[in-house]
């Protein structure tokens, strides 16, 4: 130990005392400044003590201490300190001693002889200190943190999203294309070997379907489950209407093209009702799936009929059009019933409640299904819609074919505002427009293109109109829009009638 004015002492001579700073110690032959702690020069004899607010008690030790600050030089002195202080409070006055300027960032800690660190807690006697131990009050931190490497491609590599991340995307966009493409070599194989395209289709829809089990068990996204249930209900679908051998040319003209597809779409969407996959999201998808295709197939066998009894395929598509408005005001309640979601019964005066049995399922995963059972039948009842429209529209359309396909299109777009949900209201939105741009074909396509011109100015204004938030439609205006989609309903009904040619069928049976 070094001092600026004096010869450290060797270990075996006593050692001085150190109070403060030369400027801070009194004249020569003055009793030194009253202080918390005092530590004075010694030649021989015992450690004075060292008290301040702590009195001198019978459990004094004496020990030396070596002071270490983290600027400034180190010093040494001989104290006589409590033992039973805990070590928290004896700390301050220790530092004080030594005349430490204060400093707001110092971390002082007290080592015992072995190295460790005192016991904040602790008096100096409990953690085996005795007489003549050395102690070293050090201003130490502590243990250094571990150095922190920043690397930025690290950042970046744990911020992507991860290797291949359109994989999904591109696959589910290859699949469905691939699906087009094999629908229409099956079709077009179908005129020559009737057996083996409806093979292929078959096997297609074998193949669809054991990807989704793959999928479900795989625990795959809902889009990629929702491509292959698509996948496996159309080659389903396809594979009936393939064994007929109709050539696709004539399909909308023979009847059993569209009754081969009941089957298959009946078969595959009664299998995606009867899945009860464990996520929440596939199963939307599934139930959607399966709904839509009941729907289809509804449509389907109302054209296959239709078409082989009146032996025209424009009355068949009104017929089917007739359906699908019906399957519209319908698909709510046939959505609450399937599901399973009861209504209590309320009795009258007087009389009890009746027993209401709890639902095998929670109330959330029987309103979830609900809703999915709407969003399929909406969607699978715009698509007939949609189907029905274009062979009324293109096959020498009347003004009775052109009041009903507008009909149409007014409903479906006023029924996609008043829909809270997003797959109605989307299918509903995309088939009105799909109305109106057939009707703007045919007409342009017969030479009435005034027509035509006019009937694309709806077209022109469905951006404005759904850039209205529907939370800012007056109530009047509320009220004539349901005026307008009652009109729309009650109108499409006969006009489809006469469309099919009912009123000429009547007459023709009425003797």
């Amino acid at each position: 130990m070094r001092f600026p004015h004096r010869r450290h002492p060797p270990e075996n001579e006593p050692a001085v005392s150190a109070g403060r700073d030369a400027e801070h110690r009194p004249p020569c032959g003055c009793a030194p400044a009253q202080r918390g702690m005092r530590a004075h020069r010694h030649v021989a004899g015992p450690a004075r003590a060292i008290g301040g607010t702590m009195s001198i008690t019978a459990s004094m030790i004496r020990i030396r201490v070596d002071f270490l600050p983290a600027r400034g030089p180190s010093r040494r002195a001989d104290l006589l300190v409590p033992a039973e202080v805990p070590v928290a409070a004896l700390l301050p006055e220790l530092v004080d001693v030594f005349g430490s300027a204060p400093d707001p960032g110092a971390s002082w800690r007290v080592r015992l002889p072995g190295g460790s660190i005192a016991d904040p807690e602790a008096g100096l006697a409990d953690a085996g200190v005795a007489d003549g131990d050395r102690l070293v009050i050090a201003d130490d931190p502590g243990p250094a943190p571990p150095p922190m490497v920043v690397d930025v491609t690290d950042l970046l590599a744990d911020g992507a999203p991860g290797v291949a991340v359109v994989d999904s995307g591109v696959g589910r966009a290859v699949a469905a294309a691939a699906t087009i493409a094999s629908v229409a070599g099956v079709l077009g194989m179908s005129e020559h070997d009737a057996v083996l395209a409806a093979g292929v289709a078959g096997a297609a829809a074998l193949m669809a379907a054991a990807g989704l089990r793959i999928a479900l068990r795989r625990g795959g996204s809902a889009p990629t489950a929702l491509v292959l249930a698509w996948q496996a209900l159309v080659f389903s679908a396809v594979a009936g209407a393939a064994v007929t051998g109709v050539p696709i040319s004539d399909a909308t003209a023979d009847w059993r093209f569209a009754a081969g597809l009941v089957p298959g779409t009946a078969v595959a969407s009664a299998a995606l009702l009867i899945l009860r996959p464990s996520d929440r999201a596939v199963f939307a998808a599934s139930t959607a799936t399966g709904a839509a295709g009941i729907a289809m197939a509804v449509g389907a066998a109302g054209f296959a009929a239709a078409s082989a009894w009146l032996g025209d395929a424009r009355s068949a598509a009104a017929i089917v059009s007739a359906l699908g408005v019906i399957g519209l005001t319908v698909a709510p309640g046939i959505g609450v019933a399937a599901a399973g979601v009861r209504v209590p019964g309320i009795p009258a005066a007087g009389e009890p409640f009746p027993d209401d049995p709890d639902p095998a399922d929670p109330v959330d995963v029987i309103a979830s299904r609900a809703g999915r059972l709407l969003d399929g039948l909406v969607a699978g009842s715009a698509v007939v819609l949609v189907a029905a429209a274009a062979l009324i529209a293109t096959r020498a359309p009347d003004r009775w074919s052109v009041g009903l396909v507008v009909a149409l299109a007014v409903l479906c777009l006023i029924q996609s505002r008043g829909h809270a949900r997003a797959v109605p209201s989307a299918a509903l939105g995309c088939a009105g427009a799909a109305l109106l741009l057939l009707l703007v074909l045919a007409q342009w396509h017969v030479g009435r293109w005034p027509a035509s011109l006019l009937l694309l100015v709806p077209l022109l204004a469905a951006t404005a109109v759904a850039a209205v938030p529907a939370g800012r439609v007056t109530p009047t205006m509320r009220r004539v829009l349901e005026l307008v989609e009652a009109v729309a309903i009650a109108v499409s009904l006969p006009l489809a009638a006469v469309v099919a040619g009912v009123p000429g069928l009547a007459q023709e049976l009425i003797p």
